[in-house]
């Protein structure tokens, strides 16, 4: 009978164990629930008109950027760069609140590329650039 006693008493759950991790273990899933969330809210280019590295071959282009969140048209910059490495700041319409558009024209043949900057709706501002050519 007191070998009973004993293996019930060691057997018993240690509550301020069991409640010391329960807290941290939660405390954890929201910390990473709050970083998911940051993470997803940054604008991240997911498709562009023309193509990275592609070749388009009209003197004339729509551009088209799509984030994968909303971002603020009148706080951002769209620059095409020139094969002569100069720039020409483009004039941007948001038909959508994740997509900006511009049109551009009389391009020669040679090595262009597209750089961006956007506010996202997180108040984080991303860059970047999309290399193309142009040959006709």
């Amino acid at each position: 009978m007191k070998d009973r006693g004993r293996d019930a008493v060691t057997c018993a759950p240690n509550r301020p164990a069991i409640r010391f991790l329960v807290r941290n273990g939660f405390l954890l899933l929201l910390s990473l629930l709050a970083c998911s969330t940051l993470t997803f809210a940054h604008a991240i280019l997911v498709r562009a008109v023309p193509d990275a590295h592609s070749t388009v071959s009209a003197a004339a282009i729509t551009i088209k950027l799509q984030f994968n969140v909303r971002v603020d048209s009148k706080r951002s910059r769209v620059a095409l760069v020139m094969p002569d490495k100069s720039q020409k700041l483009l004039t941007l319409s948001q038909p959508s609140p994740d997509l900006l558009e511009s049109q551009t024209t009389g391009l020669g043949n040679g090595d262009y590329s597209i750089r961006w900057q956007v506010l996202a709706s997180d108040g984080h501002i991303t860059q970047g650039e999309i290399p193309f050519k142009v040959a006709r």
